[in-house]
Order: C-alpha cells, then structure tokens, then sequence
C-alpha cells in the first residue's frame, strides 16, 4: 500500500510524547528478543570506516552501545561472517548497519524476508536500485524527478569518446563509482587532462563500474525520512557547509584539513525548504523506500537535484540523520528503537487492506 503524503514537523512536536511511549513499549517487547545487529566488512565503504574513521564517527559502535544501554539481547555479527547464518536462523530481528554490498544492496533483505526475520528499512527492490547510482538516476530521470545530467559508460569505452561526453556535458564533470559510499570512487574531472590521467591510472574498477556526471556547483543538502506510528516524516532539511569543492570522503571520515558545518534548514527559506522535502518525498516513493531512508541533493539557485537515496543511512552520535531526528528532542537510543520500530511499521502496511 503506497503512502502518499507525509506529515509536518509541527505534527512531530504534537506527537511527540505520544511517539516516546510507543518506543517506550517498544522497548519492553523487544527485551525477551534475540537480535543480530549486522556490520559491514566486505564493502570498501565500510572498510574504510573501520580501519580510518575515529570512533566517534563509527556508527556501529554508537549502536554497539546504545543496544547495550537498553538491555537488549543482541549479537554483533559480521555480513560475510560463516556464521551469520546460524545466528539469523535463531534471530527474532535483524538490525543491519552494513553499507553497500551484503548490507545495502538487498542481498541481505532477501534473505532475511526468506528467513521470516524482522529488519528497518527498505527491501530488495529498493535496496538494490538505491545501491546503484546510475540505476537510480535511470528511476529519477523515468519518473519525471530532477537528476544531474549523466551519462552511462559502455564496456571498450575509447577516451575520445569519453571526452565527447564531457565535452556535451560541459566541464567540470563528476566519475564516480555506481556502488560507491561516503564518497569514496568519486573523481572531479576539470578537463580533458584530468579525464585521460582518470582513464589510464584512476578508473580501476572497468568503465563500466563507473557513471559520468555533470558537477552541479551549488549547496548539499540532506533530507531523513522515518516511518514512525503517527506516519511518515521528512525530517528537517540539513545543509553542508566546507570549503573544500565537494563533500568527499575526508570530510566524512573527519582527515580533510578543510573544516566542516552542519546546519539545520541552512539559509534557505519555508518555501525552499518545503520544494526541497517533497523532492526528497518524490525520490522516496518512485524508487520503492520504505521505513527509512536519506535523500542526497544538490542545490542550485531554483533547482534541486536528487544525487542518491542512501537506504541505511549514517546514524553516529554527530551524523547528519541522528542530528535530524534528536533536533525534536528524542534521544539517540529512543532513535535506535524508532529505526528498529520501522520493520514493524512497514509489515502493518503491507498487511492493510487496499
């Protein structure tokens, strides 16, 4: 059953301490269950955040923590680990923190629907089309939503015709990775110059592992969406400020010398800020999200242009959704347990009559 609207923030104040006592029950069912809280291991994303992230931008270990804090039964388990299917057969839900391949791209979500097994978050379909970057511009540009120019790279890709490309999509353009997070596999393309050194010593993955797209110059912009009991809610629009000429990867693993910002609803006014969250909406619905989910945008004087759908969004004490979600006064555990409230939300929705 699609959803067709979402509520307000001021309907989020409203419901506040309403939606704290749901998550306050929730929290007594989930105490005589067993959960497996999935981390990610084989995806470079996820590779790079164990072994270069400080801890205090490690969202697992903030879950970690916080699982622990409520009095949860639970079992840290890797995605790849031999044993993860023993623990999942035994599961009463699964919490996945795994970005990218066996985490975010609906490997997991299949087998976990096979298995019966609750989790957050969208399914197979979404899962696998929001993993994808140049799939899911194929979904945005399909469903009338406004997308970044772009162009899909063919096996045998000569570097003329890559600088045709360029050439009609007007430099600076952006290579980046299909399956790439947090900004890793993401090069910025000056000129001709910089796309044949791209080609010959950067493209290490096969062309076709790659998207080009035309750099759009403006303002990023973050949008969180959650089921909760009420309904669904786009969170506040989150901007990000550096000097730096794009939010690369490290900015969001905190090594860049360039310093960084967030700013909630950022400069923009009730009306920008209402077109920016019913984009984000529109984005959501057309590529099947449900639960939750983080829209990435880029901003241009009148125009928004949806960058990607992240399905299982950074949630460390400092990351941009938790700083959206607690900005209405929920603490960061009442926030694990809406996420994990999401799976049961969405198995409500499924079941109710058309």
């Amino acid at each position: 059953m699609t959803v067709f609207s979402y509520k307000t923030d001021d309907e989020l104040y409203s419901n506040f301490d309403l939606e704290r006592n749901v998550l306050t029950n929730l929290k007594s069912t989930l105490e005589d269950k067993f959960i497996v809280l999935v981390e990610g291991d084989h995806s470079d994303e996820n590779k790079i955040y164990t072994h270069n992230a400080a801890a205090e931008i490690r969202g697992i270990l903030a879950i970690d923590k916080a699982l622990c804090a409520l009095g949860l039964n639970y079992k840290r388990v890797a995605s790849t680990d031999a044993k993860i299917k023993d623990y999942l057969a035994v599961a009463d839900y699964a919490f996945i923190y795994a970005q990218g391949e066996f985490g975010e791209d609906g490997r997991i979500q299949g087998w976990l629907d096979y298995l019966g097994v609750a989790y957050p978050g969208p399914g197979i379909a979404a899962s696998a089309i929001c993993c994808d970057k140049l799939y899911f511009k194929h979904v945005m540009k399909s469903s009338g939503i406004n997308t970044a120019p772009y162009y899909e790279l063919e096996s045998g890709e000569t570097l003329d015709s890559l600088q045709t490309k360029a050439a009609i999509l007007a430099y600076p353009v952006m290579m980046k990775e299909r399956q790439g997070g947090s900004s890793l596999g993401i090069t910025l393309i000056n000129n001709d110059q910089d796309l044949k050194y791209w080609k010959e010593q950067q493209c290490v993955k096969g062309i076709t592992s790659y998207l080009m797209e035309k750099y759009i110059d403006g303002a990023f912009v973050t949008v969180g969406i959650i089921q909760l009991s009420t309904g669904y809610y786009v969170l506040p629009v989150l901007t990000t400020e550096t000097e730096a000429q794009f939010y690369d990867a490290e900015l969001k693993l905190g090594k860049s010398k360039n310093s960084i910002n967030y700013c909630l609803g950022g400069n923009f006014s009730a009306t920008q800020q209402q077109t920016i969250k019913e984009t984000a909406w529109q984005a959501f619905l057309h590529s099947g999200c449900e639960g939750i989910s983080r829209v990435d945008m880029m901003i241009q004087g009148d125009n928004v242009f949806v960058l990607e759908i992240n399905t299982v969004p950074g949630i460390s004490h400092g990351g941009n959704f938790t700083q959206m979600f607690t900005s209405f006064g929920f603490s960061y555990e009442e926030m694990i347990l809406a996420i994990m409230n999401t799976a049961f939300l969405k198995q409500a929705t499924h079941q109710a009559p058309m």
